[in-house]
């Protein structure tokens, strides 16, 4: 009804003619297959393939594997009775309504084409950005390997580089060995030493030289060179010659380094530096402990008002009851005629026991 609008022109016949594409009478599985998936247009959610197959056979009688038109044409005639509404309808309002079912059609393959088109794109977009996040991740962790690897060469040749520094220093140094500093000599710079640390590190407690040692040990190695003692003087401490001299310095590492093996263990270090460590200690109280000083004098105020209190008050009470006592007495005596005979017996508003008698 759909391809022949007309229903002048509108018989099973001229639909079998439609699929007959070689004229031969007959049609086959293939021609009517694409009439109904081509033509109609009709998807498998409309007619599936079982369904179709199940079709076929039902008309295909003789099972010789086409169908004439006899055969077609029985098969037709049962569904027949759909365009007996159709008679009545004017030929204007069917073509109107076929051209309608034909645009929404349209609109819907229409539709689900652009559908398939968007899913496709952002199913594109998301293999995409799969792809770039996969590419970013791995050109990271490249570069993080690869910078491991530099910083680990790097720290290699640093430290190659500081050994050979540190054996020419040694070299040099035994050379033309300076003298010994002498005791005074060096408790004089490690008051000097302590005293510059006393101002970097202010509240370090009494291992300040400790800290200043791991500060000049710039590659954590427990030991400390000729070259990293002179850099952190001259650099950190900015002790210029003329307090500290070269051949003073020079002098105090060879009194230091007593195995003569070019480096300075922290128990050395520590030995000199605490030659001089009594400039850290306080010549004024700080604020903790006049705070402390405060409250422990005026905890020592409270504690003598509160015993003075105490002693005047047990001497109160100890009178008061005194004067109870004493006034209980005489009304005892007054009571019993037990007062002596010059003092005015005591008043009482209770009746004697003699006058009830």
């Amino acid at each position: 009804a759909e391809l022949f609008p007309d229903p002048r022109t509108r018989c099973w016949y001229s639909f079998f003619q439609w699929m007959d594409g070689d004229s031969s009478g007959k049609i086959s599985y293939l021609e009517l297959q694409d009439m109904i998936r081509n033509e109609l247009r009709m998807s498998s959610g409309d007619v599936t393939d079982d369904q179709l197959q199940a079709i076929w056979c039902s008309m295909d009688e003789d099972k010789s594997g086409l169908i004439t038109g006899g055969e077609f044409g029985h098969f037709m005639r049962k569904g027949a009775s759909i365009h007996e509404a159709d008679k009545s309808e004017p030929l204007k309002n069917v073509l109107q309504r076929s051209k309608l079912e034909v645009a929404a059609e349209r609109r819907a393959e229409r539709m689900r084409h652009e559908g398939q088109k968007m899913e496709e794109a952002n199913a594109a977009k998301a293999d995409k950005q799969e792809r770039a996040a996969t590419m970013r991740a791995t050109a990271h962790q490249a570069l993080e390997q690869t910078g491991e690897q530099v910083r680990a060469r790097n720290c290699t040749v640093a430290d190659e580089m500081r050994k050979a520094r540190d054996e020419r220093w040694h070299r040099h140094l035994q050379k033309k060995p300076p003298p010994s500093a002498s005791a005074e000599e060096q408790e004089r710079v490690s008051v000097l030493l302590n005293r510059r640390v006393a101002q970097l590190f202010p509240d370090k407690g009494k291992n300040k030289w400790y800290c200043f040692f791991q500060w000049m040990d710039d590659d954590s190695s427990g030991k400390i060179s000729y070259a990293e003692l002179e850099d952190m003087v001259r650099n950190e401490l900015r002790l210029a010659p003329s307090i500290l001299t070269e051949q003073q310095l020079r002098a105090i590492w060879h009194a230091l380094d007593e195995d003569k093996s070019g480096l300075i263990t922290a128990g050395e270090f520590g030995h000199f530096m605490r030659k001089g460590e009594h400039v850290h200690a306080r010549t004024d109280p700080s604020r903790a402990m006049v705070l402390q000083q405060a409250r422990d004098s005026e905890g020592m105020k409270r504690r003598e008002d509160k015993v003075e209190a105490l002693r005047t008050y047990r001497e109160m009470t100890s009178e008061d009851m005194v004067s109870k006592r004493e006034r209980a007495q005489q009304a005892y005596d007054a009571l019993w005629g037990l007062a002596s005979p010059g003092k005015t017996p005591w008043r009482i508003t209770r009746v004697s026991p003699t006058s009830c008698c």
